[in-house]
């Protein structure tokens, strides 16, 4: 199935493989495939999923967490960029970070939470809160 935006600006196709690792009274969720956003010039993203944890499935309070590191690559604009979810030392599993590079070389850093904001390069692009 293709997603087409409007004034057929994007179109985004796509698919994932699950692959469920079941635990005594929790699920982890793997997760393979591809993602792609093509753009009216000509540009393609190419991305892969994240992952997904489910806790207390059983017993307990459930929880699902996204978590993972997602690629992504612009071929056309050797651009490429990637964010990972709970990485970060000493804070909830729901803050992420990540780099923009272009060449090779990191043109921007990233740093967030998933409910609350995202800064690059230390400024606040988005907030929720």
């Amino acid at each position: 199935m293709c997603h087409v935006g409007p004034n057929d600006l994007w179109r985004w196709w796509g698919y994932s493989c699950f692959t469920p690792k079941a635990g005594w009274n929790k699920v982890d969720l793997v997760v393979s495939g591809k993602k792609c956003i093509k753009f009216k010039d000509g540009t393609i993203i190419k991305y892969n999923p994240h992952q997904d944890k489910i806790s207390n499935a059983i017993k307990g309070r459930l929880t699902h967490l996204v978590c993972g590191k997602c690629d992504f690559k612009d071929e056309k604009n050797d651009i490429t960029a990637w964010y990972e979810i709970s990485n970060v030392k000493g804070k909830p599993t729901d803050y992420f970070s990540g780099e923009i590079l272009h060449k090779g070389v990191v043109v921007s850093k990233l740093y967030g939470n998933q409910m609350g904001y995202i800064d690059f390069d230390n400024v606040r692009y988005w907030d929720v809160r």
